[in-house]
């Protein structure tokens, strides 16, 4: 603001400064949707200069409540001049305005189409026709004078919206000389960098190359040239005022729609950061009753200008507005003192104003896809990505030292492995140190663990009753017959008190009374069947031969099969004793002779089998990012190298980037002596460069807070990174404070 001295005069020394003015987000489409409607980004929902910026919600909802539409329906005179919304394209004239000269599209400043009052009209290259700045402040006047001439007793609205210092940053001719050497871009943050403690998009931005530096320097001084002809024009329409004896009876609020950039943090140019360099603006206000030369340190922001222009009305606030009415934060004597201004003005109570203000950016739309995209990628690489955390760790790293259970190890293509360290492993295999778990018996029960637990014995025993009862019960196979469908645990559960069980059952077999019984192995069943191996052969009577026969047969053979339970009930018998009287099992401690090696406090745990870490999106980031690098350096070390430099595959990449200049989820911009049409020109002896100045995975949600002890900057990003700023230690937010 030093650059315009007589907007300062009129508006500083003669109105109002709020030291503390703010957007609620640093991009054009949507933090002018938020002057218009009063609403942060999340409620209109136009989240970039091309999402909803002048599409259908914002035509059919938001468009149809901006400041404009309910002061034109008390008898307002509206009037909007010059830049509009990024997508504007021109086909209609917005609700609420009585007078209208849009720009269709971004801006420029010659060689541009308006939509003048539904006439569209293409201007060229003439300064002194088509200068967009003066084009602006001459509808403007126009308007004024036309208003005060027919319709002197109505109130009016203008909206003066010029594109300075927008690019395509054309300055006046009589202009383009000034500011030689003039740095004032170079604050404590220019070209600080790299910063690995921010966000990822300046992680990864480093210094900028000696090209860059002319660039920023070059860039400003335009910049600062385009903002002259503004500071004219502001001139000019005040003094119409006062010539038209309107300026005592007129507010003028004055802002921009963002901040910007120039080589901080590295970043050549841009406004989508959430430092004070692109969310702090200029905010100034004069009119009838309000005190001079006064600065205000409380926040004020863009949405708060929508429910400041409707208050000076004298119109009730809409509830659904976000910001508030300026005019509360001055005081009630200045409401009094307007009391005489608007009858239909009523004074109220001075509020408690706020102390902190949302701060957004992000392309909402997207971050569902992006989020998803998010969570797959997580689930498909968690293993990789802990492992490359795991192996990160000092106590996996090769060689393997004393007492270490695992190292990690590169494979052919570059990514970790995890392998066991065999030698500390025979050493502590000697070393008893009790209950231990491994990744075998993890989830295993206790060596003390019963038979009685083994689900299929124990299942047939609860049945078997129920079995005998059944008219279709056949009997059941031999114990040692039985396939019983065990798990692996179950299996080393018995393999454990086989030798015990086997013991007690060779002692109560030699002491036991039992009565032995005849074995049935190759008998001899007489006449009808008999028995081979396991294999049964009958001979079947014929029709003639003597039924006593062959009642005599299978009574022998039913008592052979009750002589066989009776055994099977005592075996039974012998073993629900067994098991009664089971020993415990102890285990023993042999590693007397080697105590002095044996370390017991030791977790010889698989990294990956430890408790399972959250895998944050910063880290996939990351991992992605050195995946892709891999890849790159792989696919590069296959190539063969050619002899002719023309045809080489570097050769015709750097081609296709300097042609395309575009980078995946990135947005990045070319710059060359062809760019500006105006002076002063780019040197063609610096060439042509591309860089990329934004990224997807920027977006935010931040609170910027100021009151009179805090004044500090928080901000969570996507990647779920959290900054902190405490501006009054650190004014240029060059160290990240969370610890």
């Amino acid at each position: 603001m030093n650059v315009m001295p007589k907007t300062l005069k009129l508006l500083k020394q003669r109105g109002v400064e709020f030291k503390h003015g703010f957007v609620s987000t640093p991009i054009c489409c949507p933090s002018r949707s938020s002057i218009l409607t009063g609403l942060y980004v999340h409620n209109h929902n136009v989240m970039t200069n091309n999402q909803n910026c002048s599409g259908p919600e914002w035509r059919n909802i938001h468009e149809q409540r901006t400041f404009a539409v309910y002061l034109k329906e008390i008898g307002y005179d509206t009037g909007y001049f010059g830049k509009y919304l990024n997508e504007y394209d021109g086909s209609y004239i917005p609700p609420g305005w009585t007078s209208w000269m849009g720009q269709i599209k971004n801006s420029r400043f010659y060689n541009y189409t308006i939509n003048l009052n539904g006439v569209k009209i293409k201007h060229g290259f003439d300064y002194e026709e088509d200068y967009f700045t003066d084009r602006i402040t001459n509808q403007t006047l126009e308007f004024i004078q036309d208003h005060v001439m027919h319709h002197a007793e109505d109130p009016f609205l203008a909206v003066v919206s010029y594109p300075a210092p927008h690019g395509p940053e054309d300055p006046a001719p009589q202009y383009s000389h000034l500011f030689d050497g003039v740095e004032t871009h170079r604050t404590e943050s220019w070209n600080y960098a790299p910063n690995p403690d921010k966000q990822w998009l300046l992680q990864h931005t480093g210094k900028m190359e000696p090209a860059h530096v002319v660039f920023t320097d070059l860039l400003h001084k335009r910049r600062l040239q385009t903002l002259q002809s503004v500071d004219d024009a502001v001139h000019k329409i005040a003094s119409e005022l006062r010539f038209l004896n309107e300026l005592s009876n007129t507010f003028i609020i004055f802002t921009s729609d963002h901040g910007y950039h120039l080589g901080q943090f590295g970043l050549i140019k841009g406004k989508n950061m959430p430092y004070e360099f692109d969310i702090k603006v200029p905010f100034f206000m004069r009119g009838p009753g309000l005190q001079r030369d006064v600065e205000i340190n409380s926040i004020v922001s863009n949405i708060d200008i929508a429910p400041t222009i409707i208050d000076m009305a004298g119109l009730n606030i809409p509830k659904h507005m976000d910001g508030r009415s300026i005019l509360d934060l001055i005081g009630t004597g200045y409401k009094h003192k307007r009391a005489h201004f608007n009858a239909n003005i009523s004074t109220t109570e001075n509020k408690s104003w706020r102390q902190t203000l949302l701060i957004e950016r992000g392309k909402m739309p997207k971050l569902g896809k992006i989020r998803d995209r998010f969570l797959k990628q997580r689930e498909k690489f968690k293993k990789e990505i802990r492992i490359d955390i795991e192996c990160s760790k000092p106590e996996y790293q090769a060689p393997c030292k004393p007492n270490q259970h695992w190292h990690c190890l590169k494979n052919a293509v570059g990514r970790w492995r995890i392998y066991k360290c065999r030698e500390n492993g025979k050493d502590l295999e000697k070393c008893k140190c009790g209950k231990r778990r491994n990744k075998r018996d993890a989830n295993d029960s206790d060596e003390q663990d019963s038979l009685d637990n083994m689900k299929p014995v124990k299942e047939m025993e609860e049945n078997e009753e129920e079995m005998e009862e059944n008219q279709w019960f056949q009997g059941i196979m031999d114990d040692d017959e039985i396939v019983y469908p065990i798990s692996a645990k179950q299996r080393r559960s018995i393999a454990t008190f086989r030798p015990i069980l086997q013991s007690f059952e060779e002692k109560d077999d030699s002491n036991s009374k039992t009565p032995t019984f005849p074995s049935i192995e190759n008998d001899h069943i007489e006449a009808l069947c008999q028995q081979y191996n396991s294999s049964i052969f009958c001979h079947y009577l014929d029709h003639d031969q003597d039924l006593e026969t062959w009642n005599k047969q299978k009574k022998k053979i039913d008592g052979k099969i009750a002589t066989l339970r009776m055994k099977l009930s005592t075996f039974k018998d012998i073993r629900k004793q067994l098991r009664q009287n089971r020993p415990t099992v102890k285990t023993k401690i042999e590693n007397e002779e080697n105590s002095e090696t044996c370390k017991c406090e030791h977790d010889d745990t698989h990294p990956l089998l430890k408790d399972d870490v959250p895998i944050t999106d910063q880290e996939l980031l990351e991992y992605q990012n050195r995946r892709r690098e891999s890849r790159r350096r792989s696919k590069n070390s296959r190539i063969r190298p050619r002899t002719d430099p023309k045809t080489s595959m570097n050769s015709r990449t750097e081609k296709a980037l300097r042609k395309n200049c575009s980078v995946p989820q990135m947005n990045c911009f070319k710059h060359n002596a062809e760019h500006w049409k105006t002076p002063p020109f780019w040197p063609e002896e610096l060439g042509e460069f591309c860089f990329c100045q934004n990224s997807n995975n920027n977006t935010y949600w931040c609170l910027r807070t100021v009151n009179e002890t805090h004044n500090f900057l928080y901000c969570e990003f996507i990647t779920n990174f959290i900054s902190y700023y405490d501006l009054n230690s650190d004014p240029y937010q060059k160290q990240f404070q969370i610890k």
